[in-house]
């Protein structure tokens, strides 16, 4: 199971988000070579993935922290690297491509531009699809702010038609407030589809990374989890994600 550690990026700082409001920003590092360290940190200790997300990006379409993601370039860090956020046109993904970042997280484009997507994948990049929903459903996109009622069979059957393989089901509700993750939603969507999945948001403590692997090991296309506050807090540490990690 891939147990990812998340970075979200705000003002070219490490900070977490509860339930993806700025209004509720907590900060873990400030600057270019906090982040640069803590991808280090997570790398030598056999971390394979870590999870980037643009905050900046994604709320104000802000290109503040573009040149963070040219230091993690040229550090050599954009191969173990999925990056997300505002990633909503062929020519943005084109250029974090030429920064080596493969891995790519996309959903509105998805949602509204699959064509692009399709243009995307043509050209090398490896497209996750962010399933972003709250308790009742409803999938949220552009940082949260925007929600929809969506046919999920509909679609799965466009990611699927598209080329996309993997997805990752946030709880939008849950995310950021360690308050612990209820898998049932996401059980049901590995039951009925076949891509591959990984779990996010709420992730509070060890037990829930236990959770995930359990799930994970009924359902092989539960393929990992991504853990952000309860890292930061202390509630998980490097190690156990680590152990957690094959």
């Amino acid at each position: 199971m891939l147990v990812i550690p998340a970075i979200d990026l705000y003002n070219g700082n490490i900070v977490r988000m509860i339930n993806g409001r700025k209004e509720q920003i907590i900060t873990y590092g400030t600057g270019i070579d906090s982040v640069l360290k803590k991808i280090g940190e997570f790398l030598d200790a056999g971390i394979r993935l870590v999870h980037i997300i643009d905050l900046s990006r994604t709320i104000a379409n802000s290109d503040e922290n573009f040149d963070v993601l040219k230091k993690i370039s040229e550090n050599g860090f954009s191969q173990y690297v999925q990056i997300g956020g505002g990633i909503r046109s062929y020519e943005y993904s084109m250029e974090l491509l030429e920064l080596g970042f493969k891995r790519q997280i996309i959903t509105s484009m998805v949602l509204k531009n699959p064509e692009s997507v399709e243009k995307v994948i043509e050209n090398g990049v490896e497209v996750v699809f962010s399933l972003d929903t709250d308790s009742s459903g409803t999938v949220k996109t552009h940082g949260w702010n925007e929600g929809e009622k969506c046919d999920l069979t509909s679609l799965f059957n466009t990611l699927k038609s598209i080329g996309i393989k993997e997805i990752i089901h946030t709880d939008t509700n849950a995310d950021g407030t360690l308050s612990g993750r209820d898998l049932t939603f996401t059980e049901q969507l590995a039951e009925r589809f076949d891509l591959e999945i990984i779990v996010a948001g709420g992730i509070g403590s060890i037990q829930d990374i236990e959770n995930v692997k359990n799930l994970s090991e009924r359902l092989a296309n539960v393929k990992g989890v991504i853990v952000g506050r309860a890292y930061y807090e202390g509630r998980v540490s490097l190690k156990e994600m680590v152990n957690y990690a094959c």
